[in-house]
């Protein structure tokens, strides 16, 4: 109400129910944040020891339907564990210098990703899901979260797959994810700074956020000569190559990229947001 009548020029926050509504208008803007959902498939499990299980789980969701349709576009469908907006060695976008796409989603191509998810599982000695037990997916007691879980159950049944889904309350989620004791579950990072260390950490085999329990020593190598590296082109190859093998890997399952969506008067002059999540404000002015 305040924004309608003109008290505040710049909101955060508006009913989500009103979102397709709001993306329509002129004084909408969206802005890459530094955070990404993702699901941790539990790595120490029998039942997910061949990646080819992991990879066919990932490969039969669709990102690009998740985000337009389930998130109404707040969020990006995502394509690695990277997330969007950050930058590589040189200020280049990290998504632009990429070396082996071939590991990456192709989320315009959906019907294709489906149908090799289906051949990775048969490969894996699964087809049409048979052997694997009953899955159980746990997530946390948000309407958004649940709305996700609903359609995971329902694409990982193209596969054959049943999923069962474990809503916990939050203060037990984490503790019960960080623990191990689960199957499947929810996953997100928001990023601290603007380097890819601060995401890939997460999934290196000591790491207290590694809650998928990702481990493999080359991965760990790639990490750990990113951090004694001096050379920024150099460093900046370690991580992509760490990232390629992890998505290789299928160590944990990228999901979405955060976007930070807001309403601004076209009376504020040049203020911009950037992608660690602020506003700056310091060069802006209010044209009369």
């Amino acid at each position: 109400s305040a924004y309608e009548s003109g008290d505040a020029l710049m909101i955060k926050d508006y009913p989500v129910e009103e979102v397709k509504t709001i993306q329509k208008r002129p004084d909408y803007k969206s802005s890459p944040k530094l955070g990404i959902s993702y699901i941790d498939i539990n790595n120490d499990l029998e039942e997910f020891k061949d990646p080819r299980v992991r990879q066919a789980l990932s490969l039969a969701l669709d990102r690009k339907y998740m985000a337009d349709t389930i998130t109404a576009g707040i969020n990006s469908p995502a394509t690695g564990f990277v997330p969007t907006g950050v930058i590589d060695w040189d200020g280049s976008a990290w998504a632009d210098n990429i070396t082996d796409k071939s590991v990456y989603f192709d989320n315009d191509n959906f019907e294709a990703n489906l149908a090799k998810a289906k051949e990775l599982l048969a490969e894996a000695g699964h087809p049409n899901g048979e052997g694997l037990p009953t899955l159980t997916y746990s997530t946390n007691d948000s309407a958004y979260h649940k709305k996700i879980a609903e359609y995971l159950q329902q694409a990982w049944k193209e596969l054959g797959v049943n999923v069962e889904v474990n809503i916990v309350e939050w203060k037990s989620f984490t503790p019960q994810r960080r623990s191990g004791n689960y199957q499947i579950a929810r996953d997100g990072w928001v990023m601290d700074y603007n380097d890819p260390s601060n995401v890939l950490e997460c999934t290196y085999s000591t790491n207290g956020n590694n809650s998928a329990r990702y481990k493999n020593p080359e991965y760990d190598a790639l990490l750990d000569k990113a951090a004694q590296e001096s050379d920024a082109k150099t460093r900046f190859g370690y991580f992509h190559q760490a990232e390629e093998m992890l998505m290789r890997d299928m160590g944990v399952t990228p999901l979405l990229y955060y976007n930070e969506m807001y309403l601004q008067s076209d009376k504020v002059k040049d203020s911009y947001h950037t992608a660690d999540g602020i506003w700056h404000f310091e060069y802006a002015d209010i044209a009369e």
